[in-house]
């Protein structure tokens, strides 16, 4: 199903051709002059953007990162490392010129030094839009807990153990059967994909699942999954195995992704090719939208707001600023007192833009209920995303229990996307309402 080489999937394909058509871009915008200008594009600012490029230099800088994937899964698969599509791309060039100089030690030894704590975070943030990961993401914020304490012995189990089951979790919707990643059976190439390409994720099983029956007390480097959960390689507590098993699980929600989204293989059909001008349109289009999304993150600030001094601790959702986070989480607290199940399914989006079904937030809430709730704090992380942690009282089998609880809530666009707020369509969504069932 995949091309040889990762640099032939269409999206790199597409980043070189829209490198190489620049200069026909340039012609182009003088061709449709008139056309464009009713389009209410400023043509004449497009061309002084355009001018201030160095052609050849943009299209040799394509090429590189086009050919940065092959060049990284040659060089790093080998000792437990897999390229996708959210890595860092000046970590891994770092990386690959290292290895590619025959200097391996200083090439793990910058890819270990990526995997800290805050961009774990950040891929572990990032995975929440994956329907399959949302109720293994406090076992893993958990496990990030004790990767940060030093403590990988603790760390590496859990991290794999939820890998096998994101896996089998979203097989089902890409391959109609459920097969976790350490089944041999696991189909992980996706369409269109780095870290699903042939020469990655699965090349990546291959060696995580080696064979090891006999009991090693030397200290390992590499993930060996089977030797580490079945007990028989106990040397397997270092930072090098730890960072690996991150890549291993980012790489593979890359993959959940795509099978979430039915995405696995290419089109039926293939798309018509696309006149200058069609191209140039949605290139402008593309780098408007980009450039707004960019600056809004460029220039947002986190809001002040403390709870019980500018918005209230609890009360009805219309005492609560519609659009907002706190309004979200207000409105699913709401809806769960009330025993409003399908409310409570109509505001969480998942990973593909569609919503919850109410029977299964009735099987695993039905047996708590919540009496009381009170905001504490809202962290305001990112344009997109805000943990709020609430203080509830609950009613489990006749106990009332009083616990905090910290929700992560996204705003997610159409196609279950983070949406940067003022920039793009979205909605508040609590993306972990998973910890609210662990009382």
């Amino acid at each position: 199903m995949t091309d040889d080489r990762i640099r032939d999937i269409p999206k790199l394909q597409t980043l070189l051709t829209t490198a190489r058509t620049l200069s026909q871009i340039g012609q182009g915008l003088a061709h449709y002059r008139d056309e464009l200008n009713e389009l209410g594009i400023d043509v004449d600012h497009i061309e002084e953007i355009l001018e201030t490029y160095d052609h050849d230099e943009l299209t040799d800088r394509a090429e590189h990162l086009a050919t940065l994937p092959d060049r990284f899964n040659d060089q790093l698969g080998p000792a437990g490392w897999v390229m996708y599509e959210d890595m860092n791309l000046e970590v891994a060039e770092t990386a690959v010129g290292y290895a590619e100089a025959g200097d391996m030690n200083a090439a793990e030894a910058a890819l270990v030094d990526y995997y800290d704590t805050e961009t774990v975070e950040w891929h572990i943030n990032r995975l929440a839009s994956v329907d399959a990961f949302r109720p293994r993401q406090q076992l893993v914020e958990q496990a990030l807990t004790d990767y940060d304490a030093g403590r990988y012995h603790a760390c590496i189990p859990v991290v794999l153990a939820q890998l096998d089951g994101m896996v089998q979790h979203a097989h089902p919707k890409g391959n109609g059967e459920s097969r976790g990643f350490a089944s041999n059976d696991t189909k992980l190439e996706a369409w269109d994909s780095i870290a699903g390409h042939a020469t990655g994720l699965e090349h990546l099983q291959n060696l995580m699942l080696r064979g090891r029956k006999t009991t090693r007390t030397e200290e390992i480097d590499k993930p060996y999954r089977n030797g580490i959960l079945h007990g028989m390689d106990l040397g397997y507590a270092t930072e090098h195995v730890a960072a690996k098993t991150w890549g291993a699980l980012f790489a593979a929600g890359e993959w959940a992704r795509k099978a979430e989204s039915d995405d696995l293989d290419p089109p039926t059909e293939d798309a018509t090719e696309q006149t200058i001008r069609e191209r140039l349109e949605a290139a402008i289009e593309q780098h408007r939208e980009t450039q707004d999304v960019k600056q809004a993150m460029e220039t947002w600030e986190p809001r002040d707001v403390v709870a019980g001094r500018d918005i209230p601790v609890n009360g009805p959702s219309e005492e609560y600023d519609k659009e907002t986070p706190e309004r979200a989480v207000i409105d699913f607290l709401s809806y769960w007192a009330d025993k409003n199940y399908g409310g409570m399914a109509a505001s969480l989006i998942t990973s593909d833009g569609e919503t919850e079904h109410p029977g299964d937030l009735r099987r695993e809430f039905e047996h708590l209920k919540l009496q009381s709730f009170e905001l504490i704090a809202i962290d305001e992380k990112a344009p997109a995303q805000r943990t709020i942690t609430v203080t509830l009282e609950v009613e489990r089998f006749g106990e009332i229990i009083s616990e905090d609880r910290s929700v992560t809530v996204t705003r997610v666009g159409v196609d279950g996307g983070p949406a940067v707020p003022e920039y793009e369509d979205g909605t508040w969504t609590i993306t972990n309402y998973v910890v609210l069932t662990t009382l």
